[in-house]
Protein backbone atom coordinates (compact mmCIF):
# COMPACT_ATOMS: atom_id res chain seq x y z
CA UNK A 1 0.00 0.00 0.00
CA UNK A 2 2.90 2.34 0.76
CA UNK A 3 4.09 2.06 -2.86
CA UNK A 4 0.63 2.07 -4.41
CA UNK A 5 -0.28 5.38 -2.79
CA UNK A 6 3.05 6.91 -3.82
CA UNK A 7 2.05 6.31 -7.45
CA UNK A 8 -1.06 8.48 -7.04
CA UNK A 9 -1.32 12.27 -7.23
CA UNK A 10 -1.95 13.90 -3.88
CA UNK A 11 0.31 11.63 -1.82
CA UNK A 12 3.87 12.24 -0.65
CA UNK A 13 5.38 9.29 1.22
CA UNK A 14 8.09 9.39 3.86
CA UNK A 15 11.58 9.04 2.44
CA UNK A 16 11.75 5.48 3.71
CA UNK A 17 9.28 2.82 4.71
CA UNK A 18 9.41 1.34 8.23
CA UNK A 19 10.62 4.38 10.15
CA UNK A 20 9.54 2.58 13.34
CA UNK A 21 9.49 5.81 15.32
CA UNK A 22 6.58 4.98 17.61
CA UNK A 23 7.26 1.33 18.34
CA UNK A 24 10.66 1.38 20.02
CA UNK A 25 13.01 1.33 17.07
CA UNK A 26 14.39 -1.11 14.56
CA UNK A 27 16.86 -2.77 16.95
CA UNK A 28 16.13 -4.26 20.35
CA UNK A 29 18.50 -1.85 22.14
CA UNK A 30 17.17 1.26 20.45
CA UNK A 31 14.08 3.41 21.03
CA UNK A 32 13.68 5.88 18.19
CA UNK A 33 10.80 7.67 19.93
CA UNK A 34 13.25 9.29 22.33
CA UNK A 35 15.10 10.84 19.40
CA UNK A 36 12.29 13.34 19.27
CA UNK A 37 9.75 14.73 16.86
CA UNK A 38 12.26 16.64 14.74
CA UNK A 39 14.09 13.38 14.00
CA UNK A 40 10.79 11.86 12.88
CA UNK A 41 9.88 14.87 10.74
CA UNK A 42 13.22 14.64 8.92
CA UNK A 43 11.85 11.63 7.02
CA UNK A 44 9.02 13.64 5.46
CA UNK A 45 8.91 16.16 2.59
CA UNK A 46 9.11 19.85 3.43
CA UNK A 47 5.74 21.52 3.85
CA UNK A 48 6.70 24.25 1.35
CA UNK A 49 6.82 21.57 -1.36
CA UNK A 50 3.23 20.53 -0.74
CA UNK A 51 0.33 21.49 -2.92
CA UNK A 52 -3.10 22.12 -1.49
CA UNK A 53 -4.60 18.94 -0.02
CA UNK A 54 -1.44 16.87 -0.49
CA UNK A 55 -1.00 14.29 2.24
CA UNK A 56 2.16 12.71 3.56
CA UNK A 57 2.27 9.32 5.22
CA UNK A 58 4.44 6.48 6.41
CA UNK A 59 4.00 2.75 6.96
CA UNK A 60 5.55 0.72 9.76
CA UNK A 61 4.13 -2.76 10.18
CA UNK A 62 5.07 -3.00 13.86
CA UNK A 63 2.88 -0.09 14.99
CA UNK A 64 -0.22 -2.24 15.26
CA UNK A 65 1.58 -4.91 17.28
CA UNK A 66 3.56 -2.83 19.78
CA UNK A 67 1.11 -1.94 22.60
CA UNK A 68 2.49 1.53 23.37
CA UNK A 69 2.59 2.76 19.75
CA UNK A 70 -1.03 3.97 19.70
CA UNK A 71 -0.60 6.30 22.67
CA UNK A 72 2.65 7.67 21.25
CA UNK A 73 0.97 8.37 17.89
CA UNK A 74 -1.84 10.22 19.66
CA UNK A 75 0.67 12.35 21.56
CA UNK A 76 2.51 13.31 18.38
CA UNK A 77 -0.19 13.47 15.67
CA UNK A 78 -3.55 13.76 17.45
CA UNK A 79 -5.55 14.37 14.26
CA UNK A 80 -3.96 11.51 12.29
CA UNK A 81 -5.96 9.08 10.19
CA UNK A 82 -4.89 5.45 10.48
CA UNK A 83 -5.13 2.49 8.14
CA UNK A 84 -4.73 -1.07 9.36
CA UNK A 85 -3.96 -3.54 6.59
CA UNK A 86 -4.66 -7.01 7.97
CA UNK A 87 -3.49 -10.27 6.44
CA UNK A 88 -5.12 -13.63 7.11
CA UNK A 89 -3.42 -14.46 10.44
CA UNK A 90 -2.76 -18.08 9.49
CA UNK A 91 -1.01 -17.03 6.29
CA UNK A 92 0.78 -14.26 8.17
CA UNK A 93 2.14 -16.65 10.80
CA UNK A 94 3.41 -19.12 8.21
CA UNK A 95 4.99 -16.36 6.13
CA UNK A 96 6.63 -14.94 9.27
CA UNK A 97 8.10 -18.35 10.07
CA UNK A 98 9.62 -18.81 6.61
CA UNK A 99 10.97 -15.26 6.69
CA UNK A 100 12.80 -16.08 9.91
CA UNK A 101 14.12 -19.32 8.42
CA UNK A 102 15.45 -17.42 5.41
CA UNK A 103 17.21 -14.96 7.74
CA UNK A 104 18.78 -17.76 9.77
CA UNK A 105 16.85 -16.82 12.92
CA UNK A 106 14.70 -19.91 13.27
CA UNK A 107 16.25 -23.34 13.98
CA UNK A 108 12.97 -25.10 14.86
CA UNK A 109 10.44 -26.78 12.60
CA UNK A 110 7.25 -24.81 12.11
CA UNK A 111 5.33 -27.20 14.33
CA UNK A 112 7.90 -26.79 17.11
CA UNK A 113 8.09 -23.03 16.66
CA UNK A 114 4.33 -22.63 17.06
CA UNK A 115 4.29 -24.93 20.07
CA UNK A 116 7.18 -23.13 21.76
CA UNK A 117 6.00 -19.59 21.04
CA UNK A 118 4.58 -18.79 24.47
CA UNK A 119 7.67 -20.13 26.22
CA UNK A 120 9.90 -18.03 24.02
CA UNK A 121 8.03 -14.73 24.36
CA UNK A 122 6.30 -14.84 27.76
CA UNK A 123 9.21 -13.32 29.65
CA UNK A 124 9.16 -10.29 27.36
CA UNK A 125 5.35 -10.04 27.54
CA UNK A 126 5.37 -10.14 31.35
CA UNK A 127 8.14 -7.54 31.48
CA UNK A 128 6.42 -5.41 28.79
CA UNK A 129 9.74 -5.45 26.94
CA UNK A 130 8.39 -5.11 23.43
CA UNK A 131 11.86 -4.57 21.98
CA UNK A 132 12.97 -8.04 23.08
CA UNK A 133 14.31 -10.01 20.12
CA UNK A 134 12.34 -13.13 20.98
CA UNK A 135 9.15 -11.09 21.16
CA UNK A 136 9.82 -9.54 17.78
CA UNK A 137 11.03 -12.67 16.00
CA UNK A 138 8.98 -15.53 17.40
CA UNK A 139 5.54 -13.94 17.90
CA UNK A 140 3.96 -15.96 15.09
CA UNK A 141 0.51 -16.33 16.63
CA UNK A 142 0.61 -13.26 18.88
CA UNK A 143 0.88 -10.89 15.93
CA UNK A 144 -2.29 -12.32 14.43
CA UNK A 145 -4.52 -11.47 17.39
CA UNK A 146 -5.90 -8.44 15.58
CA UNK A 147 -8.92 -7.98 17.83
CA UNK A 148 -6.60 -7.16 20.75
CA UNK A 149 -4.57 -4.76 18.64
CA UNK A 150 -7.57 -2.93 17.19
CA UNK A 151 -9.21 -2.63 20.60
CA UNK A 152 -6.00 -1.07 21.90
CA UNK A 153 -6.10 1.60 19.19
CA UNK A 154 -9.76 2.30 19.87
CA UNK A 155 -8.80 3.30 23.42
CA UNK A 156 -7.06 6.32 21.89
CA UNK A 157 -8.79 7.03 18.57
CA UNK A 158 -12.44 7.18 17.51
CA UNK A 159 -13.56 4.39 15.19
CA UNK A 160 -14.08 6.78 12.26
CA UNK A 161 -10.36 7.63 12.24
CA UNK A 162 -9.36 4.01 11.65
CA UNK A 163 -9.82 2.23 8.31
CA UNK A 164 -9.43 -1.55 8.48
CA UNK A 165 -8.72 -3.39 5.24
CA UNK A 166 -8.25 -7.03 4.29
CA UNK A 167 -4.84 -7.16 2.59
CA UNK A 168 -6.18 -9.61 -0.01
CA UNK A 169 -8.33 -6.80 -1.38
CA UNK A 170 -5.17 -5.01 -2.57
CA UNK A 171 -4.56 -7.95 -4.90
CA UNK A 172 -8.02 -9.04 -6.01
CA UNK A 173 -9.65 -5.58 -6.24
CA UNK A 174 -6.78 -3.14 -6.04
CA UNK A 175 -8.31 -0.06 -7.66
CA UNK A 176 -11.55 -0.37 -5.70
CA UNK A 177 -9.57 -0.63 -2.48
CA UNK A 178 -7.38 2.36 -3.34
CA UNK A 179 -10.49 4.39 -4.09
CA UNK A 180 -11.84 3.39 -0.70
CA UNK A 181 -8.61 4.57 0.93
CA UNK A 182 -8.72 7.89 -0.94
CA UNK A 183 -12.32 8.43 0.13
CA UNK A 184 -11.39 7.73 3.76
CA UNK A 185 -8.53 10.23 3.53
CA UNK A 186 -10.69 12.78 1.69
CA UNK A 187 -8.29 12.84 -1.26
CA UNK A 188 -10.05 13.51 -4.56
CA UNK A 189 -8.12 11.12 -6.78
CA UNK A 190 -9.93 9.05 -9.38
CA UNK A 191 -8.06 5.77 -9.68
CA UNK A 192 -10.16 4.68 -12.65
CA UNK A 193 -8.27 1.99 -14.57
CA UNK A 194 -4.85 3.32 -13.66
CA UNK A 195 -2.28 0.52 -13.84
CA UNK A 196 -0.19 0.22 -10.70
CA UNK A 197 2.36 -2.56 -10.66
CA UNK A 198 2.09 -5.32 -8.06
CA UNK A 199 4.45 -5.19 -5.08
CA UNK A 200 5.60 -7.73 -2.50
CA UNK A 201 4.27 -10.76 -4.35
CA UNK A 202 4.94 -13.84 -2.27
CA UNK A 203 7.51 -16.39 -3.40
CA UNK A 204 6.83 -20.10 -3.30
CA UNK A 205 7.32 -21.58 0.14
CA UNK A 206 8.37 -25.05 1.22
CA UNK A 207 5.33 -27.31 1.35
CA UNK A 208 4.08 -27.85 4.89
CA UNK A 209 1.72 -30.29 6.54
CA UNK A 210 -1.95 -29.24 6.08
CA UNK A 211 -2.35 -29.85 9.81
CA UNK A 212 -0.36 -26.66 10.40
CA UNK A 213 -3.02 -24.69 8.54
CA UNK A 214 -5.88 -26.38 10.37
CA UNK A 215 -4.19 -25.89 13.75
CA UNK A 216 -3.69 -22.19 13.12
CA UNK A 217 -7.17 -21.72 11.65
CA UNK A 218 -8.65 -23.30 14.77
CA UNK A 219 -6.46 -21.16 17.04
CA UNK A 220 -7.48 -17.90 15.37
CA UNK A 221 -11.16 -18.72 14.83
CA UNK A 222 -12.55 -17.12 17.99
CA UNK A 223 -10.31 -14.05 17.66
CA UNK A 224 -11.26 -13.57 14.00
CA UNK A 225 -14.96 -13.83 14.79
CA UNK A 226 -14.63 -11.17 17.49
CA UNK A 227 -12.75 -8.92 15.06
CA UNK A 228 -15.40 -9.23 12.36
CA UNK A 229 -18.15 -8.44 14.87
CA UNK A 230 -16.27 -5.34 16.02
CA UNK A 231 -15.61 -3.92 12.55
CA UNK A 232 -18.89 -5.09 10.99
CA UNK A 233 -17.17 -6.85 8.12
CA UNK A 234 -16.27 -10.50 7.56
CA UNK A 235 -12.97 -11.10 5.76
CA UNK A 236 -13.69 -14.81 5.30
CA UNK A 237 -10.84 -16.12 7.42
Amino acid sequence: MFHYLAALPGFKPSTKKEIKYFDGGLHSNMDSFHKGEQWYKSYFPLFKNFRKRNLSYEASTSYIFKPHAAERILQTIPDVKLIALLRNPTERAISHYFHNVSKGREPLSIEQALQEEETRINQAVNAEDYRDKNYQNFSYKKRGLYIEQIENYLKYFPRERLLIINSEDLFIKKNETLNRICHFLDVKTDIGKKEIGARNVSKTRTKIDPKVYSTLDEYFETYNKALFELIGEDFGW
